[in-house]
């Protein structure tokens, strides 16, 4: 069965802050400005300074206003926040079920963190921005956002068989349904709305773990990330397989090392649990 192609026009467009931030002159916008922007949305205003403040992101104390959060991550990392909390806004899930708003943010927001650590071990002298590998895993399967938007009835098919099927890939469901996969719609989505090519590529490729195109750390790190997110805490597509897997071995790290990154972000759990909590209560 061939599937679907959606129309992104049919999308929401990026909310106004995010194109904002997107088009901005690095150079010439500052600190106060970065911050005004981001202010204009009081709900995205409040879930920034919410994530600015977890100890995951390096920040010993609470901060309580996006002032505080840029001089304590710095504007890129900020940024980089808002871009992904405010693109992940746009769209509503319901609760229930393993694709429901629940278990995607608990997956995403703990995908994100790990590639955050992750991203900051590499052997690469920083080629791979830990800020923007957190942003790419929180929006690597944004197609499913976009998928419950267009065609809720395929969504709740999809959800209903990835409960009663949940070692079934979903790529294969998918295909059943004749709905276009979500790494292709995710991908197709940010590029329509011009988001940074990081964040593309991983989404397209976070379950080909050989994938060694452009930017092919951020989709390795991704791949690794959602097989401990999944073999961990059970949720998401991943591939529990990772320890030995080629993605692993792209990266130059070991199983040792991935698990030992695990371990410490799990003395934040409370951190992130809450995060995603907040973020699935957006609708």
């Amino acid at each position: 069965m061939a599937a679907r192609r959606l129309d992104l026009d049919r999308l929401p467009p990026l909310p106004d802050v995010a194109r904002r931030l997107l088009t901005m002159d690095e150079d010439a916008v500052g600190t106060r400005q970065v911050a005004e922007w981001v202010e204009l949305d009081p709900a995205l205003a409040a879930h920034v300074v919410r994530h600015a403040s977890s100890p995951v992101l390096g920040v010993r104390e609470r901060v309580h206003s996006i002032h505080e959060a840029i001089m304590r991550l710095g504007v890129n990392k900020v940024t980089e926040l808002a871009l992904g909390l405010a693109a992940g806004s746009v769209f509503h899930l319901p609760a229930h079920g393993p694709l429901g708003a629940h278990d995607f943010w608990r997956h995403a927001v703990f995908t994100a963190a790990l590639m955050h650590r992750l991203a900051g071990t590499l052997p690469d002298f920083g080629a791979t921005k830990p800020g923007m590998a957190y942003l790419a895993g929180l929006l690597h399967n944004i197609g499913l956002l976009a998928l419950a938007h267009l065609e809720p009835e395929d969504f709740k098919a999809l959800n209903r068989l990835a409960q009663n099927e949940p070692d079934t890939p979903l790529g294969d469901l998918e295909q059943r349904l004749g709905i276009e996969d979500h790494a292709h719609l995710g991908a197709r989505l940010l590029r329509h709305w011009r988001m940074p090519q990081a964040t593309v590529v991983t989404a397209q490729a976070h379950h080909e773990p050989h994938y060694r195109g452009e930017m092919h750390t951020y989709a390795n790190l991704c791949n690794v990330a959602i097989g401990v997110v999944k073999e961990r805490l059970g949720v998401g597509d991943g591939d529990a397989g990772y320890s030995d897997g080629p993605a692993l071995a792209a990266l130059g790290l070991d199983a040792g090392q991935v698990n030992k990154e695990w371990e410490a972000l799990c003395q934040f759990e409370d951190d992130l649990q809450a995060a995603a909590t907040a973020l699935s209560n957006l609708g």
